[in-house]
């Protein structure tokens, strides 16, 4: 199912500030990855925003340990590992329950709605059409077709920027 709201909605404003949140608990991310090297990362698990499961890099640094093909988490028996460690868990993260919440959605223990927030009059929301999802009232549902053209929208706004 998909839906839409008004940024300036009482439900728009309350997920604004999940955005914002969101995009620093990323950009703090980002921070460290670039600190220590890495080309790209995997975010936390069970996050909206923020935290790192894995460093993805070219070679095993020498304070990493493979987890993953190409992805590495500090070693914490080195002293580098345990300081980037230390990063890592101090990084701001953004939980499901505070994507979940401004929207009254009880997802517990694995659902998160979907948030895509590239369009700029409307936060779009989407969730599977099983879920028990009762929206508020400043939360309309859309066709597919709709959600989809809202996304081009915001694509071709950024791409003439």
């Amino acid at each position: 199912m998909k839906f839409k709201t008004p940024r300036e909605s009482v439900t728009g404003q309350r997920l604004a500030q999940v955005e914002k949140k969101i995009k620093a608990a990323n950009r703090a991310a980002l921070d460290v990855m670039e600190k220590v090297g890495a080309t790209a990362i995997r975010p936390a698990m069970l996050g909206a925003g923020g935290g790192i499961s894995s460093f993805k890099m070219d070679a095993q640094p020498a304070w990493g340990k493979q987890v993953r093909e190409g992805e590495y988490m500090p070693r914490l028996n080195c002293k580098a590992g345990k300081s980037i460690q230390e990063e890592i868990d101090a990084l701001p993260k953004v939980f499901m329950d505070e994507v979940n919440s401004p929207l009254g959605f009880d997802g517990a223990p694995f659902k998160m709605l979907g948030l895509n927030f590239n369009n700029s009059d409307y936060i779009l929301i989407s969730c599977k059409d099983h879920w028990d999802f009762n929206p508020p009232s400043d939360v309309v549902e859309i066709t597919t077709t709709e959600y989809m053209e809202l996304i081009e929208e915001a694509s071709q706004a950024v791409a003439t920027t």
